[in-house]
């Protein structure tokens, strides 16, 4: 406040004060008190006096406004004291105009700011004040309250009812007792979710106005009936009321002080001082440790050491640290401190703001490293790109598919330079160039050659990065290495057209066989047939003897079938299962075959795998490896059915050695299993294929297995 304005409200203070006090002389109303009249002014002056003394030392805090506000109001009561009908009016329509600014006052302090509920308790005072005042004027028959000679009348009252004035009286007191309560709950609200330090300020505001606020209230319930009582709590009204501003005063200096004591600290760290190291010189104490209160709930250090709270005994004690309301740290320091807690309670609301910005910078700290530790752990690749397409940083991912060995290599290269092939890289630039400045989010793979001579296949997905204003200020793209996948669908287009010429191979045996074996002993048959025939009359010898051996043909043919039957696929491991076949597999093998089959049987897709894998391999073994015994091998291992076929032959096999087996390889792969052959020269060879089982339950058939049963043939 400047000391012109200051000057101003000094002498309009003291004007009202000596017009009041000259309207109270010339009075010719009884009784009069001079004792009461002197401590209501002096109560007026008292609340002018602290407002200008709080407005001066903190202006942006309204506290100040309110108390002179009061003060001022309050001096304008003094006009119910006049001898002119009409100012006597003003003056009982104005008397209780202060206890608005003074609900205002209560409700702010001590921030000075109201909020949206504050408010409203401050309109329904002025409109309880301003509805009572006029209801006093237009129907009280006796508005000069305490009067007992040359009282005045109302210049406006349209009633003389007791009926009127009575319910008037009743529900102004209901209205009262209910906006005072409310006032007097939420300040006890308040008080009991403040800290220490806010409490030594708000005690004293709140033990005088409370106090005052329940004389007020006495006054107004007995005054109608006992006037004696009401002229006896008067003085003590106004002796309370008077003191309120006093209590403001106190805690507005009392802020005032700890700031002061504080000033040199918030310099300190603003001049690059540490936290805590700001705090333990402010207060002395070179042991005073700072506690951050993470989103968990738990205390930790700078450094994410937990912090333990020091217990009562222990020559330690703490100092929480609140923001809004919400505990942001504590303060850990000497026991001893404890003798100054303004200056501990200051400093704590003083570094609130600091240690919640930097528990807030740790947290993003932390948040930071979990995601770089994501971003470094992902198995795809994730970069960042300028607006010149130069790489500015990269995952370990993307430096382990551009060959290099470090990421510093790569860092600040092009692009294209790392991650396209010389042919494609001016169609790269051109299609990076034709996308600025927006750079819109795009898909695409291509096939190049790292800085290690390997071919890869990468899927790319890019996005811009924009700033507030909506500008691009870099791109950001994920890669897949896609390279084993474009193997695998090679390998399946492969696989599919060797299964393809497989099966055309395979008609064409059948054809071959069907022709150059049963089809030719059936004409034979034919012939001899006709030949018998014909001979039946004239040598039915010779006939005999033709159609003994068109019998003998007919056996050999039906038994060519039934083999080339057998190799389709065969009867018994439809009907007996996989066991069965197996068994009379190693029956016609001219080799010991040890078989180890599990009891149950499988699902009909994984039996005829795994028979032509052993069939196959077996075949193998007698035509190639030189073995002396092969054994064999299905169980189920959890959801997988194993298939292994060794020998103690010569070894050196693969399974891209044969079409057979690679057949196999393709049979299996179509089950979504795979195969492999261990053969180290002169070790034999180890056939083995996993087969996954389908998730739905085996067919029941079954029978009985074989186990460790070994056989030759007969």
């Amino acid at each position: 406040m400047r000391t012109r304005t200051l000057v101003v409200a000094v002498s309009v203070a003291v004007l009202e004060a000596v017009a009041a006090v000259a309207l109270i002389l010339s009075s010719e109303r009884e009784p009069s008190d001079g004792l009461s009249a002197v401590i209501a002014i002096t109560g007026g002056l008292s609340f002018i006096a602290a407002g200008l003394i709080a407005l001066r030392r903190r202006p942006e805090n309204r506290t100040g406004l309110y108390l002179a506000s009061v003060g001022y109001v309050w001096f304008l009561g003094a006009l119910g004291w006049s001898t002119n009908e009409w100012v006597f009016a003003v003056g009982i329509a104005l008397s209780n105009l202060a206890f608005i600014p003074f609900a205002a006052l209560l409700l702010s302090f001590p921030s000075g700011r109201l909020g949206a509920a504050d408010r409203r308790l401050v309109w329904v005072t002025t409109v309880l004040v301003v509805a009572t005042q006029l209801a006093t004027l237009l129907f009280d028959p006796e508005p000069d309250f305490g009067c007992e000679r040359n009282c005045r009348d109302s210049p406006i009252r349209i009633s003389d009812s007791d009926t009127v004035i009575g319910a008037i009286t009743v529900a102004f007191l209901i209205a009262v007792f209910a906006l005072v309560g409310t006032i007097v709950a939420l300040l006890v609200r308040r008080w009991r979710h403040a800290n220490r330090a806010q409490r030594r300020v708000l005690t004293p505001v709140y033990s005088a106005s409370a106090g005052a606020l329940v004389i007020l209230l006495l006054l107004n319930l007995v005054g109608a009936a006992s006037e004696p009582v009401a002229d006896a709590l008067s003085p003590i009204f106004l002796v309370l009321f008077a003191a309120v501003p006093f209590a403001f005063l106190l805690g507005i200096l009392r802020v005032r002080l700890a700031r002061g004591e504080v000033a040199g600290m918030v310099v300190a760290i603003g001049e690059g001082t540490t936290l805590r190291d700001a705090i333990a010189a402010t207060l002395g104490d070179p042991t005073l440790e700072v506690a951050y209160r993470l989103e968990d709930g738990h205390l930790a250090d700078r450094d994410g050491r937990p912090v333990v709270l020091p217990l009562p005994g222990s020559g330690r004690a703490s100092t929480p640290v609140e923001r809004d309301g919400r505990e942001v740290g504590a303060l850990v320091h000497d026991a001893s401190l404890g003798e100054e807690p303004e200056l501990v309670d200051a400093v704590a609301a003083a570094v609130a703001l600091v240690l919640d910005n930097e528990r807030l910078a740790a947290e993003l700290r932390a948040q930071y490293d979990f995601l770089q530790t994501i971003v470094d752990t992902a198995p795809s690749l994730l970069l960042s790109i300028d607006l010149d397409g130069r790489i500015r940083n990269l995952n370990p991912a993307t430096v382990a598919a551009s060959g290099y060995d470090d990421r510093e290599d790569v860092r600040g290269r092009l692009f294209w330079e790392v991650f396209i092939d010389e042919p494609e890289r001016e169609a790269m630039v051109e299609r990076f160039r034709a996308a600025a400045p927006d750079h819109p989010g795009a898909e695409y793979e291509n096939t190049f050659t790292n800085a290690r001579g390997e071919r890869l296949v990468i899927a790319w997905r890019s996005a811009p990065v924009l700033d507030e204003s909506g500008r691009v200020v870099r791109i950001v793209a994920g890669g897949l290495d896609i390279t084993d996948r474009k193997a695998q669908e090679e390998e399946l287009r492969a696989s599919r057209g060797r299964l393809v010429a497989a099966a055309d191979e395979e008609r064409r045996r059948l054809e071959r066989n069907l022709h150059d074996g049963a089809q030719q002993r059936l004409v034979s048959l034919s012939v001899a047939l006709r030949l018998a025939q014909a001979r039946l009359d004239a040598d039915p010898d010779a006939a005999r003897e033709l159609l003994a051996g068109a019998s003998e043909e007919l056996a050999q043919a039906l038994e060519e079938l039934r083999e080339l039957a057998r190799g389709i696929h065969p009867a018994v491991l439809t009907d007996r299962g996989l066991a069965a076949a197996l068994e009379s597999l190693a029956l016609r093998t001219p080799l010991p075959v040890e078989l180890d089959l599990p009891a149950e049987r499988l699902p009909a897709p994984v039996e005829a795998a795994a028979y032509y894998v052993v069939a196959e391999a077996v075949t193998n073994v007698v035509k190639h490896a030189g073995a002396s015994s092969v054994s064999v091998r299905v169980a189920e291992e959890g959801a997988t059915v194993a298939v292994e076929v060794a020998d103690d032959g010569v070894g050196a096999g693969e399974a891209s050695s044969g079409s057979g087996l690679r057949g196999l390889a393709d049979r299996v792969a179509a089950l979504d299993g795979r195969l492999r052959v261990e053969s180290p020269p002169g070790g034999g060879t180890r056939v083995v294929a996993e087969i996954p089982l389908p998730a739905a339950a085996p067919e029941p058939a079954g029978t009985a297995g074989i186990t460790s049963r070994p056989r030759r043939p007969s």
